[in-house]
């Protein structure tokens, strides 16, 4: 008889990644919100958006939610909602996007970004042109500097008073250039920028997947507690190897924006650890859209005016003239609307597990940024009206469908 020998077994050797298809199950169609309902919550954007979906051949989900998380970032820590005492929330959203190679995420985000690109521009010209101002100024407040510093030492050497030192001495700190959107940069470029500007930043990759896995690969891990941070806007120090003093950042925020193909998501839910990184992000999956050629052209310079008064907002001061972020209240009709939102979410976070469990723990959160980012969007085309300075239950109400 033959003995069949037992294949030794070796707990150190490389396993191959596991093929994620066989637990996933048949995808239902994906939901769709109706023409009524996506007018009443993107407003005098929808038109906009529907034509950017039909230029780009993709669904308007995509170009929906790019611009939800772009004017997040841009509105930044100028505006925090503040739903009740002791419950504020900045504006910041993740936006992801899952789709098909061909199903046009790319494109869907080239139409809410390009007009970004030409403000980050224009952003760069005017930071040239002070730039180079200043560098006149200074150079000549360092020979102004230098006379009354040998002025000073011959008045005392001759037992008289120093001259007061001149106004124009000192041409003041050099001028911040203004950002929106960033791309690959390290954890202290990014709290360097932040502890600069203030504001706040946009973070886009085209593939998620990469930025998420790339915590790991190059920093054994340790950018993923940063970027957890940046989702909450709190202060954030950050200590420099070889400089001298940390980096202070009054407010860490940004918002991350990008797509992924569901391959590529089914690898990076199971690698990851439920620490809320992946459950932070607002994602939308939708049904490809046939093929067809546009009928319209997309009007960008909409979007770019429409930003430019978003990046317009101004932040409050505190008691010592420093920027804080302007609080805008709930009234009590959105007040209630959105108990009763935390009400139906913990009968979801009950019936749910895992990541899934987290997610929905994170909606009301996200359902609070959400309605203030729309309230300034609709601001935004309304160049006659104020800033919106409290969120009413016409603000929340119709928006709520976007987070469930």
């Amino acid at each position: 008889m033959r003995v069949l020998q037992p294949i030794p077994f070796d707990a150190t050797s490389v396993w191959p990644d596991p093929d994620m298809t066989v637990i996933r199950p048949e995808r239902p169609p994906a939901p769709e919100m109706t023409d009524q309902d996506f007018e009443k919550v993107f407003v005098g954007w929808s038109g906009w958006l529907r034509i950017a979906a039909s230029v780009k051949n993709a669904h308007v989900d995509y170009p929906a939610l790019a611009l939800l998380s772009t004017a997040s970032a841009i509105i930044g820590n100028t505006r925090w909602a503040v739903p009740w005492d002791g419950w504020k929330e900045p504006p910041i959203i993740w936006g992801m996007l899952i789709g098909e190679p061909s199903s046009g995420k790319s494109p869907a985000l080239d139409a809410v970004l390009d007009p970004i690109k030409k403000i980050d521009a224009e952003f760069g010209r005017e930071f040239r042109k002070e730039h180079k101002t200043w560098e006149a100024e200074d150079e000549l407040a360092r020979f102004v500097l230098a006379k009354w510093k040998t002025d000073a030492k011959s008045a005392i050497k001759n037992g008289e008073d120093a001259p007061e030192k001149p106004a124009n001495a000192d041409a003041g700190k050099p001028p911040i250039r203004k950002r929106v959107q960033i791309t690959d940069v390290t954890t202290e470029e990014v709290a360097d920028l932040l502890g600069t500007t203030w504001r706040g930043l946009l973070l886009f990759r085209d593939e998620l997947s990469g930025w998420i896995g790339s915590m790991d690969r190059y920093s054994g891990g340790g950018d993923r507690p940063f970027w957890l941070e940046t989702f909450g806007g709190r202060s954030y120090t950050v200590d420099r190897k070889g400089k001298p003093g940390p980096i202070i950042v009054d407010h860490l925020s940004v918002s991350v924006l990008g797509g992924t193909q569901p391959d590529k998501l089914d690898t990076m839910l199971a690698r990851s650890d439920d620490d809320g990184l992946t459950a932070r992000f607002l994602t939308v999956y939708p049904n490809q859209v046939p093929l067809r050629r546009p009928t319209a052209a997309l009007d960008e310079q909409f979007a770019v005016d429409a930003f430019k008064r978003l990046h317009s907002l101004k932040p409050a001061r505190d008691e010592h003239g420093a920027p804080r972020p302007f609080f805008v209240h709930f009234e009590e009709d959105a007040r209630q609307a959105l108990h009763e939102f935390q009400k139906q979410c913990r009968e979801w976070e009950g019936e749910s597990s895992g990541l899934m469990k987290s997610h929905v723990g994170k909606l009301p959160g996200i359902a609070v940024r959400v309605s203030l980012v729309l309230a300034l969007l609709d601001w935004s085309l309304d160049e006659l009206t104020t800033p919106v300075s409290s969120i009413t239950k016409g603000h929340l109400g119709p928006r709520l469908p976007l987070c469930r």
